[in-house]
């Protein structure tokens, strides 16, 4: 199961790129404009502004930072300290750090803070 989830999460690393033209430059992540990712249909808490590296977003009351991020075409939320890859949200539990982000002021990884209206969320850094 573990393997597995890994797995998913690289493939939409991978997929991500190259369907919504994800590059990180320096400290900014941008990505092309692309479609909102979350399911059609459903109801949804309100909507809730908040900044990604400067960046005006939109998300929902009940998602996560992380869920926001990647419903929003991101997936690369920092850098690694050693050789400056992407890294995004992989367990998707909190365990890993991988989506460690600085969220007003403090780290905290994006797959378990929840979304609250006017957050300021900068790319993350673990080191």
């Amino acid at each position: 199961m573990f393997a597995s989830s890994g797995l998913i999460s690289i493939l939409i690393v991978y997929r991500s790129k190259a369907e919504t033209s994800i590059k990180m430059v320096g400290s900014q992540s941008t990505r092309a404009e692309a479609p909102d990712l979350r399911e059609a249909g459903l109801d949804r808490g309100p909507s809730l502004g908040f900044t990604f590296d400067g960046a005006a977003m939109r998300g929902y009351a009940g998602e996560t930072v992380a869920a926001a991020l990647l419903a929003a075409g991101l997936v690369a939320l920092r850098r690694s300290p050693r050789g400056d890859a992407p890294r995004g949200a992989f367990c998707w539990m909190g365990v890993c750090q991988e989506c460690t982000v600085v969220i007003d002021g403090h780290r905290r990884p994006a797959c378990r803070t929840a979304l609250a209206e006017g957050m300021t969320v900068l790319s993350g850094t673990v080191a």
